[in-house]
């Protein structure tokens, strides 16, 4: 498994598993728009033989009891077919990193 943030350009695939997810259905261009609203959000991505197969979306929110933005994990998700195979596992680390 290849896990990597997500750029505009993968707006479908995230489109797509978002839908998957339980999320409403967008095009393409509303998810990139969404994407790049969302300065303090990131997707993370996870391959699988060159598949984009989950994600993983984490925001990070500043904090007065903290210098250090705090990190959250907003959405976790990963294709049926797929799971069972350390995928989210990777998405985590991915986030941890």
């Amino acid at each position: 498994v290849y896990t990597r943030l997500a750029t505009p350009a993968d707006a479908t695939q995230l489109a797509r598993l978002m839908q998957l997810f339980d999320n409403p259905p967008r095009s393409p261009q509303q998810q990139a728009e969404l994407m790049r609203n969302a300065p303090h959000e990131r997707a993370i991505l996870a391959e699988w033989d060159g598949a984009i197969v989950g994600f993983l979306c984490i925001s990070f929110t500043s904090m007065i009891a903290q210098p250090q933005p705090f990190a959250s994990i907003n959405d976790l998700f990963v294709e049926v077919a797929y799971r069972r195979r350390g995928i989210a596992k990777a998405l985590m680390q991915h986030a941890g990193a």
